[in-house]
């Protein structure tokens, strides 16, 4: 199977340099990793295939996630996003996490556990559900960036410690990958 790639500094092409120093300047960080995801990892994360047993779809209980996630399409899909449109957005995430089968705040409870929220949106939605104040938390800067038909990586830092546990908070829109790139292999 193929696997995402860490990516040196020195070999990037100056295209990829400039996308990923225009990223850092505006999110005024420093991507200490970079991972590529090329199209053809990306498809195999993809690919349908059986679900584990222990892996629960919430919207088989729950009809109303899909109803949500068409918001989050028609959201991502406007020109401009006005204040009225993050907070539905907003709001629908909210809810899919509310009819999810564990909740976010026990499950980060636990002793143990590490809660891994990326900046922005993670934290956000980590302090609204109220995970956040139970124990440290790990709010990453981990944006994507285009390349090739893949997804390049940005993050600031590895996860800072040995966990137990992880409870990982985040939005809708390739969040698989942001959360892959920060695990240390």
């Amino acid at each position: 199977m193929n696997a995402a790639r860490l990516l040196g500094r020195p070999g990037l092409l100056p295209e990829v340099r400039r996308t990923v120093d225009e990223f850092e300047k505006e999110h005024d960080t420093y991507f200490s990793h970079l991972v590529h995801f090329d199209l053809q990892v990306l498809q195999s994360l993809h690919t349908p295939g059986p679900m584990p047993q222990n892996v629960r779809v919430a919207s088989a209980a729950h009809p109303q996630v899909a109803e949500r996630m068409a918001t989050f399409t028609a959201l991502a899909n406007l020109p401009q996003q006005q204040d009225a449109d993050r907070t539905r957005y907003l709001q629908a995430l909210l809810g899919i996490y509310g009819m999810l089968p564990v909740q976010v705040a026990s499950s980060a409870s636990v002793p143990g556990t590490v809660l891994i929220a990326p900046e922005r949106e993670g934290r956000i939605l980590a302090e609204r559900l109220g995970a956040m104040p139970h124990h440290r938390g790990w709010t990453p800067q981990a944006k994507r960036m285009p390349l090739d038909g893949g997804l390049l990586v940005g993050v600031d830092e590895w996860l800072p410690s040995q966990a137990d546990r992880l409870v990982i908070v985040d939005g809708v829109v390739a969040s698989g990958v942001t959360l892959m790139a920060g695990l240390d292999p």
